[in-house]
C-alpha cells in the first residue's frame, strides 16, 4: 500500500483497537461477576489475553513477515507502556494512590511471576541455541513457567499467609456494570464481536507498520516500540481508566499485570511464526535493553505493591513516578543508539 494509506490505515486500526478495549472492559467485569473468578485473577487471565489480542496478532503477523525486531519490541514495548498505563491510571483516582486502594496479594503474586518471565525470556536469548525444528526450546519453558506459576498462584491462594491490610482507602470488589446491563444475556457473542474486531485491526496495524518500514526506513524496533506497542496497549490504558473511575481497582491493577503476562506469551507464537529458525537470536543488543527495562520497571511496580503508600508527589506514588522517569529515559536511549 502507499504511504498515505498506510498511515490511514494505522489511524483507523488504532481507534478500533481503542473502541474495543472500552467495550472488553466492561463486558469481562461483568464475565468476572457471573463467572465468580474474581476481579483479580479475571483481569490477570480473560481480560489480560483479551486486551492482548492486538498485541498477539500484530507481533505473530511481523514475525511470520520475517520482521522480527517489530515482532519483538511490538511484545516487550507494550510491557513498558502498560506499565506506564498503571501511573497514568494512578491520576484518575483522587485523594489515595492506586496501589495502596487496590490491594490483592494475587496482584502482587502476578507481579512477581512476570519478572520472572522476563528474567526467563532474558536468559533465553543471551543463552546457546537449542532449537526443535526451528522452534526454540525456550518457547516451550516459558509456556511452561507461566503455567505453572498461574497454577501456584489460583491453587495457594486461599492458603497464603501474606494478607493485605485492609483500611478506610482500600477498594471493595465493585462491579463496573450497573444494575441495568447485568440483567442482559447476551454476553458472550458481545465479547466474541468485539474479539473478531480487535484480530482484524491487529492484522491491519501490522502490514501498516510494515509499509511504514519500507517507505520511511525506520528500524523494526523502534516502528514497534514507538508505534505499534503505543497502540496495542491502548487497550489496557482505557480499561483501566474506566475500571478506576468506577470504582473496580482490583480489576485495573490486574488488567496491566495480566496484559504484561501475556505480552511475554506472545514470544512462543511469534517464535512459532518465525520460520528462519530462533527468534530470540534473531536480535540485537536494542532488544535485550528493552528486556532489561522491563525488569526494571515492573520490579518498581511491585515494590509500591508492596510498600502501599496512600499519598505521593502530585497525588501519585513513588512507584508511578519512577515509573515515568524510567519510561522517558529508555525511550531517549533507545532512539539516540
Amino acid at each position: 500500500m502507499s504511504l498515505l494509506l498506510a498511515i490511514l490505515v494505522f489511524l483507523l486500526s488504532s481507534l478500533a483497537i481503542g473502541y474495543s478495549g472500552t467495550r472488553l472492559s466492561q463486558i469481562s467485569d461483568e464475565l468476572a461477576d457471573h463467572t465468580g473468578l474474581g476481579e483479580a485473577f479475571f483481569g490477570m487471565i480473560f481480560l489480560g489475553g483479551a486486551t492482548s489480542l492486538a498485541g498477539i496478532i500484530t507481533s505473530s503477523t511481523a514475525a511470520y513477515s520475517n520482521a522480527p525486531d517489530l515482532a519483538f519490541s511490538n511484545a516487550i514495548g507494550g510491557i513498558l507502556v502498560q506499565s506506564m498505563c498503571l501511573a497514568i491510571a494512578d491520576f484518575h483516582l483522587p485523594k489515595v494512590n492506586l496501589e495502596h486502594a487496590a490491594a490483592s496479594v494475587e496482584n502482587l503474586m502476578h507481579g512477581l511471576l512476570l519478572i520472572i518471565l522476563l528474567s526467563l525470556l532474558a536468559t533465553i536469548m543471551t543463552g546457546p541455541i537449542i532449537v526443535i525444528g526451528h522452534v526454540h526450546i525456550g518457547s516451550l519453558l516459558l509456556l511452561c513457567a507461566f503455567y505453572f506459576g498461574l497454577r501456584k498462584i489460583r491453587t495457594e491462594k486461599a492458603e497464603a499467609l501474606w494478607k493485605a491490610i485492609q483500611t478506610p482507602q482500600t477498594a471493595e470488589n465493585i462491579s463496573m456494570i450497573s444494575e441495568e446491563s447485568s440483567r442482559e444475556t447476551s454476553i458472550w457473542p458481545k465479547f466474541c464481536m468485539h474479539l473478531l474486531l480487535v484480530i482484524l485491526a491487529g492484522y491491519l496495524l501490522t502490514q501498516s507498520a510494515l509499509t511504514l518500514m519500507v517507505h520511511t526506513h525506520i528500524s523494526g524496533t523502534l516502528i514497534g516500540f514507538y508505534f505499534t506497542g503505543l497502540v496495542t496497549s491502548l487497550p489496557e490504558l482505557v480499561t483501566s481508566v474506566a475500571a478506576i473511575r468506577q470504582r473496580a481497582l482490583i480489576l485495573a491493577v490486574g488488567n496491566i499485570v495480566g496484559g504484561n503476562a501475556f505480552e511475554v506469551l506472545i514470544l512462543p507464537v511469534c517464535d512459532f511464526m518465525y520460520l528462519d529458525g530462533s527468534l530470540y537470536h534473531a536480535l540485537n543488543s536494542s532488544q535485550i535493553y528493552l528486556v532489561t527495562t522491563a525488569i526494571l520497571m515492573n520490579s518498581v511496580l511491585v515494590l509500591g505493591l508492596l510498600r502501599r503508600e496512600k499519598q505521593g508527589v502530585a497525588n501519585i506514588g513513588f512507584e508511578s513516578v519512577a515509573l515515568f522517569i524510567i519510561y522517558i529515559i529508555s525511550a531517549c536511549v533507545l532512539f539516540y543508539s
